[in-house]
C-alpha cells in the first residue's frame, strides 16, 4: 500500500544551476508558427548552454522553463553530447527530481528524430498526497512523442524532509503503470532508479514490498525488506548462455508464487494471483531462451525469464555480481 499523508509534500526551493534552460513561455491559444519559432530559439539558446559547459568540462545540466516544464534541444546539440561521452542532466523546474541521460540514450534519442531536427524532454513534478514524489517524464521529437527507449535513464529523487522517521527505507520503491521499479539511495535521501519508458511516475512507501537478493557465490537468498524469512538454498545459482538458473522452490520463494509439480508429463507449474507459468523440464516456454533442466537432482529455473512472465522488475549489479528481484 501507498504511504498516505495528510495533504502534499511541498517541493524544495529549486537549486542553482550552471545551465538554465530557455522555455518556450505559454503559448496557449497561439499560431502553430509562432510555438514552432518559440521552441526553436529555445533550443537554439540552450545548444549555446550546452557548448559552454561542454568546454568548461563540468557536466552539462540544464532547468526545465517554470512556464512549460520543458527543455528544447536540438539535434546538432545531442549529437556533441554524444561525441564527447558526456550525459545530459534535466532537472525539474520546482528541483524535486532530475533525470539523467547517458550518451547511449541520446544517441537513441537522436536516430528516432531528424539528424537536424528539434527535441523536446517534458520534465514535470506532479502533486500527490498519496505517494512521496510524483513525476511525468515525455521525450518529444518534432512530430512525435516516443514513450519507449531500448537504453535506460536514470530518474534522480530528493526526498529531503518526506521520509519520517523510523520508516523502512528499504520498503520505498519507483512504481511505473503499476510495476514496482525499485530503486535505492545513492547518498543521504537522494533516491535513483532506472526508467525506459516516458511517463507518469510515483516513488512510493509499500508496505508488501519485496526486494530478494541473492549472490552468485552465495547460499543465502534475503528479502532486503523484511517481507519474507531469509532462506539458504543446498546448491549455488548456475550460469547458462549468459541467464541466471536457480532451483525453482526459490524462485517461488522469491515471487511469492505457489509450485506444483506433475510426475505424469514433467511439467512445472508456479501460480502467482490469477497468473501461471507451465513448462516442461528440458523443453522452453514461448519466451524462455534456457529450457528449466535437472542439476543435482534440483529442478533449475531461468530466474530473469520467469520473475519478468509474473511482473517483477530484475536488477543485475555487476559489481558485486548479484541479482536483486523487486515484486
Amino acid at each position: 500500500m501507498l504511504l498516505l499523508r495528510s495533504s502534499p509534500p511541498q517541493p524544495p526551493t529549486p537549486p542553482t544551476d550552471p545551465g538554465v534552460s530557455i522555455g518556450t513561455g505559454n503559448w496557449s491559444g497561439s499560431a502553430p508558427a509562432q510555438q514552432n519559432q518559440a521552441a526553436t530559439n529555445a533550443a537554439r539558446a540552450n545548444h549555446t548552454s550546452i557548448q559552454n559547459q561542454l568546454t568548461a568540462a563540468n557536466g552539462v545540466v540544464l532547468t526545465a522553463h517554470a512556464a512549460t516544464n520543458r527543455v528544447e534541444l536540438q539535434g546538432s546539440s545531442l549529437n556533441a553530447l554524444v561525441q564527447a561521452g558526456v550525459p545530459l542532466t534535466i532537472r525539474s523546474a520546482n528541483g524535486s527530481f532530475e533525470i539523467e541521460l547517458p550518451p547511449a540514450f541520446l544517441g537513441e534519442f537522436h536516430r528516432r528524430g531528424t539528424t537536424n531536427g528539434e527535441f523536446s524532454v517534458g520534465i514535470t513534478y506532479v502533486q500527490d498526497g498519496g505517494a512521496i514524489v510524483v513525476g511525468e517524464i515525455e521525450f518529444r521529437t518534432r512530430n512525435s512523442s516516443i514513450e519507449r527507449f531500448q537504453n535506460a535513464y536514470t530518474v534522480i529523487t530528493h526526498l529531503d524532509g518526506r521520509i519520517p522517521a523510523g520508516m523502512n527505507r528499504m520498503r520505498i520503491t519507483a512504481i511505473q503503470n503499476e510495476r514496482n521499479l525499485g530503486g535505492g539511495f545513492s547518498e543521504g535521501s537522494r533516491f535513483e532508479f532506472e526508467m525506459r519508458n516516458a511517463g507518469r511516475f510515483a516513488v512510493a512507501y509499500v508496505e508488501t514490498l519485496r526486494r530478494i537478493t541473492v549472490a552468485l557465490d552465495s547460499y543465502v537468498i534475503r528479502d532486503l525488506a523484511d517481507n519474507a524469512p531469509m532462506q539458504t538454498m543446498d546448491v549455488l545459482p548456475v550460469i547458462q548462455n549468459d541467464r541466471t538458473l536457480l532451483p525453482i522452490r526459490f524462485v517461488a520463494y522469491a515471487l511469492g508464487a505457489e509450485v506444483d509439480w506433475n510426475p505424469a508429463t514433467s511439467e512445472v507449474t508456479l501460480t502467482l494471483g490469477e497468473e501461471a507459468l507451465t513448462f516442461a523440464i528440458g523443453q522452453m516456454a514461448p519466451g524462455m531462451d534456457v529450457p528449466a533442466q535437472i542439476m543435482n537432482e534440483r529442478t533449475m529455473v531461468p530466474l530473469r525469464f520467469i520473475s519478468e512472465f509474473f511482473g517483477a522488475v530484475v536488477h543485475w549489479d555487476d559489481v558485486t555480481r548479484s541479482i536483486e528481484i523487486v515484486r
